[in-house]
């Protein structure tokens, strides 16, 4: 099944899911691929922003094992330090 990108961004412009861990280093992934799962550093992501044209779905587990445990609809941010995120997938 050929990969399709996520993109563009709502509004236009570049499109990324970013993310930070808790120390403040960003992570970014530019044109992430939809049902494609990428991971987040070692630290984990407790905040991010969506600027993909897809819902994304976070996982506490790297390679998106088990169930997501959040989402982040198009166009949102999210900050939530009680929970870490070690994977993220941009859906259908």
């Amino acid at each position: 099944m050929p990969l399709e990108p996520a993109c563009p961004p709502p509004g236009g412009g570049t499109c990324y899911f970013e993310w930070f861990d808790s120390a403040g280093r960003r992570g970014i992934e530019l044109s992430p691929e939809i049902g494609v799962c990428y991971n987040t550093s070692s630290a984990s992501a407790v905040r991010g922003t969506n600027r993909t044209n897809r819902t994304v779905h976070l996982w506490p587990s790297s390679g998106c094992v088990g169930s997501a445990a959040a989402l982040v609809s198009p166009g949102f941010s999210w900050n939530d330090p009680s929970h870490t995120y070690f994977s993220f997938k941009p859906i259908r």
